[in-house]
C-alpha cells in the first residue's frame, strides 16, 4: 500500500525561496556585524567562532533545502527511489 503525497503548488516554492533568502541575508548581516564588533574589541577567536557557526548553520540549511525544496524532478519520499530495474529494493 502507499500513501499519496499531497500535491505541491509551484507558487509555494517560488514564494518560499525569496523568504528563505531574505532570512539568510539578515542572518549574514547580523553575523558579520557581530564579528566586526568582536574584532574591533580584539576578540578574534570569538569572531572566528561566530563565523564558523554561520557556515555550519547555513551549510546544513542549504543541504536540507537542496533535498527538500529545490528537488523539482520528483516528490519527496517517492516510492521509486532506491529500487533496482527488477523492482527489488537496493
Amino acid at each position: 500500500w502507499r500513501v499519496e503525497a499531497p500535491s505541491r503548488s509551484p507558487a509555494v516554492r517560488w514564494l518560499a525561496l525569496p523568504v528563505l533568502l531574505a532570512v539568510d541575508g539578515t542572518d549574514w548581516a547580523s553575523t558579520l556585524n557581530e564579528a566586526v564588533k568582536l574584532c574591533g574589541d580584539g576578540a578574534f577567536l570569538p569572531a572566528l567562532f561566530a563565523a564558523g557557526l554561520y557556515v555550519v548553520r547555513h551549510g546544513s540549511l542549504y543541504y536540507t533545502l537542496g533535498k527538500w525544496v529545490l528537488e523539482w524532478n520528483k516528490q519527496l519520499f517517492d516510492g521509486g527511489a532506491g529500487e533496482s530495474e527488477d523492482g527489488l529494493q537496493a
